[in-house]
């Protein structure tokens, strides 16, 4: 049976980064199989979608010559797959089985990612990759928009939070975007030992590789003291106003 390796996270959690930092750190001994984690390819899962349909997509995964797959799960489709591998033991089998390993990426920093999220939704810049696409230029966001986007995030990362019961706490590792960019090695040691290869012998050095670009521009910032400052302001329940009442003086002519 084929082994996999699978993040599950949010969207603008810094998934790609941490797939990509994975992908580059084991390229000389993996080759190009773990890039899979930076791909969504259950992304076209619907309401409709079958356990048949989602063990054909998982056994077209690119199958590296050690035997390894590997993909990366959204939370939408996720709770496709969760729905269908409690009707298929199969399926249940090689998604949370013994050769299935998660990693769940999520963020700290919640404000952070909701002003990320609304400045993709408006300008269609989910990932950057050139110094290029980090212009200051770019249309600012709503305090409405970053909310919309919060209240999407949060609703996200609750149901990460019950995902990650579902696994077997010795097949899944969980990870924080500032904690991984703060100190990579923990996540990349743990990797070793899941794909099975022997940590060096000096220890494990983990250097950047990736191309996808951490953009955190002086608008983005400013987006987020701008909606943190209205939100310690307005965080409480407007009253709707009522309609005029009518008024029946009870004369009659």
């Amino acid at each position: 049976m084929r082994k996999a390796l699978i993040i599950a996270s949010e969207v603008r959690s810094g998934s790609t980064f941490v797939a990509e930092s994975i992908a580059y750190h084991f390229h000389g001994v993996f080759g190009d199989v773990l890039f899979g984690l930076t791909k969504e390819h259950f992304a076209g899962l619907r309401e409709t979608s079958s356990h048949t349909e989602i063990l054909t997509k998982f056994n077209s995964l690119y199958l590296g010559h050690q035997g390894w797959v590997a993909t990366k799960i959204m939370c939408a489709a996720l709770s496709i797959i969760v729905r269908e591998t409690r009707k298929a033991e199969s399926l249940r089998e090689v998604l949370f089985g013994s050769n299935a390993d998660w990693i769940i990426v999520r963020r700290r920093k919640k404000v952070s990612q909701a002003v990320s999220l609304a400045y993709a939704r408006k300008t269609g810049d989910w990932h950057v990759y050139t110094t290029e696409q980090t212009s200051t230029d770019k249309p600012k966001v709503t305090l409405k928009e970053t909310e919309d986007a919060l209240r999407s995030i949060l609703l996200s990362d609750t149901y990460l939070e019950s995902f990650t019961g579902l696994i077997a706490s010795d097949k899944t590792m969980e990870i924080f975007y500032e904690d991984f960019l703060s100190e990579p090695s923990c996540l990349i040691e743990h990797v070793y030992d899941v794909l099975g290869v022997a940590r060096p012998s000096e220890g494990v050095k983990y250097v950047d590789r990736t191309k996808i670009r951490q953009e955190a521009t002086g608008q983005k910032r400013q987006s987020e003291r701008d909606f943190n400052a209205w939100l310690l302001e307005n965080y409480y329940p407007v009253d709707k106003p009522q309609p005029p009442k009518t008024i029946t003086t009870g004369v009659s002519a």
